[in-house]
């Protein structure tokens, strides 16, 4: 499975997750908001349904305009009587009326309220609060027995129930797509986030495996080439077996490189961290290369403080060993210079070591920095020399992070490259 593949199963994934979260979340949100709005509408129709019948209560008389008057100002319908007399006013009485007040009368009745007859005691019986369907509506709706004076009054009242799920449905299908919308975007962008480094290191590892691939072919070709010139010409037998000797070390330096790397990755790479003197350290690099520059024609000066430069925590050899990848380098690339001198010097800032080696060679281009460091990278494309295979860089980097440490690369006033290791 490759990358795009992986990467739009991860995406599908997200997305289907998040909506279905979402919809609970959103469904479980509307529900509730319903049943608050809903219990309202009952608390709210239950106070003015006991206020209109404690006024029926303590009116001496009734005059329809009051009747009609209540009715239009709690938005109720309801039919009241006196003493079993229906109280008649202009309130558009229609057969459907009828019968939702007559559906009110008969819930009450099933709950044991019935208001066709006179009430045993002189407190006011109300039924409970219904909730009930009638001609596609919802309807709450009530009845109560009011005593009076040696008689009686009764009230029975609806009113229709607004559920408020078209807008409340409405409304939040429109947060919900904008909700998964956003939240799929930013998903989107965290995958590719989280995707990006693992593509590159695929792509590197591509890189690796082909650039082995090539170092190790070249040495196995011409081991074989002179391996047949032995064969055919015992004259050329010494030569032969001098050039497959050499190619034999190349390999082994290849692969002994490699295995240092892997070792990287595989978090076993053997470092011991011990104090140890940084000047200790440094002359003894200076003294060991002293000689190897001076064979070639460069001059290696060591720049050291007055004062002695503070213990640090490393392994010795293996900084001795980046040490040396650098000075290897500087002389490599150096070679054409007018300035053939390398200088190894170091300095503490802010309570951290600063270790530099100062070439005056061609320097390295500005878009060849951020890749110097990767595996089998070299700035000579042509690869003319045999001798460096583009992993030493790589090795003191994973070197230097073993320490805690940062290393980085700058350009030589006056031309050339200084890298710098920082502990």
């Amino acid at each position: 499975m490759d990358e795009r593949q992986i990467r739009s199963r991860l995406v599908r994934l997200y997305i289907i997750t998040t909506a279905l979260t979402l919809a609970v979340v959103f469904v479980a949100t509307t529900l509730l908001s319903v049943r608050e709005v809903r219990q309202k509408d009952r608390e709210g129709f239950f106070v003015r349904f006991t206020a209109i019948a404690e006024k029926l209560q303590t009116e001496p008389s009734l005059r329809h305009s009051l009747l009609k008057e209540y009715e239009q100002e709690n938005r109720m319908t309801f039919a009241a009587t006196d003493s079993g007399l229906s109280l008649q006013y202009n309130s558009g009485d229609a057969p459907a009326r009828s019968e939702l007040l007559e559906k009110i009368r008969a819930l009450a009745l099933s709950e044991g309220l019935d208001i066709t007859i006179l009430p045993l005691t002189t407190q006011r019986r109300t039924s409970p609060i219904f909730q009930f369907q009638y001609d596609g509506k919802s309807y709450f709706g009530a009845a109560s027995v009011i005593p009076i004076q040696n008689s009686f009054r009764t009230l029975v009242a609806a009113q229709e129930v607004n559920d408020g799920w078209n807008w409340r449905f409405g409304f939040y299908g429109i947060a919900y797509l904008i909700s998964v919308l956003i939240l799929s975007l930013v998903g989107i962008w965290l995958i590719d986030k989280a995707l990006r480094p693992a593509m590159e290191s695929r792509i590197r590892q591509t890189e690796f495996v082909a650039a082995a691939s090539h170092e190790l072919r070249s040495p196995l070709a011409v081991i074989q080439a002179n391996a047949a010139t032995v064969a055919d010409m015992p004259d050329h037998s010494l030569a032969a077996a001098e050039a497959i000797s050499a190619e034999c070390a190349r390999m082994s330096r290849l692969i002994s490189d490699m295995l240092l790397l892997a070792s990287a990755d595989a978090k076993n790479w053997p470092v011991t961290l011990a104090p140890l003197e940084p000047d200790t350290l440094l002359l003894n690099v200076y003294e060991a290369y002293l000689p190897v520059c001076a064979k070639r024609g460069f001059r290696l000066e060591l720049d050291l403080p007055e004062e002695p430069l503070p213990k640090i925590q490393g392994d010795a050899e293996r900084l001795s060993q980046v040490l040396g990848i650098l000075l290897d380098n500087a002389m490599n690339y150096s070679e054409a210079a007018a300035q053939k001198s390398i200088t190894l010097a170091a300095q503490v800032q802010r309570e951290r070591l600063f270790v530099n080696v100062i070439d005056h060679g061609a320097g390295i281009p500005d878009e060849q920095k951020p890749h110097i460091f990767d595996r089998f990278y070299r700035g000579d494309r042509s690869r003319k020399t045999k001798q460096h295979f583009g992993l030493g860089l790589a090795i003191a980097k994973e070197l230097i992070l073993l320490h805690n440490g940062r290393i980085t690369v700058s350009a030589t006033p006056g031309g050339g490259s200084t890298f710098t290791i920082i502990l």
